[in-house]
């Protein structure tokens, strides 16, 4: 990817933590299988494989239609999720 889509796909992740409140690490560790993975992204010394970031823009593009579907706020998602991994 060139500079510019590793920007604009950095963006859009920043913006869904935003939105979402969820944590950088669990994010990383739902998306992508990799707790490192936003901090490794914001970092921009690794290089990710194309499926790598299909896969954590699916997983964006599934939790926003989950939550769409549900009728709630991203942020409501996003403290079922933490309350979820608190209890694990």
């Amino acid at each position: 990817m060139n500079r510019t889509a590793d920007e604009q796909f950095l963006h859009r992740v920043e913006t869904f933590l935003t939105r979402t409140g969820i944590a950088a690490s669990r994010f990383g560790e739902m998306a992508a299988n990799d707790r490192a993975f936003i901090a490794d992204l914001r970092g921009t010394e690794r290089e990710f494989r194309r499926s790598t970031l299909e896969k954590v823009e699916k997983f964006m593009d599934g939790f926003e239609a989950g939550v769409a579907h549900a009728g709630r706020r991203p942020s409501q998602a996003a403290s079922d999720i933490r309350r979820s991994a608190a209890g694990s």
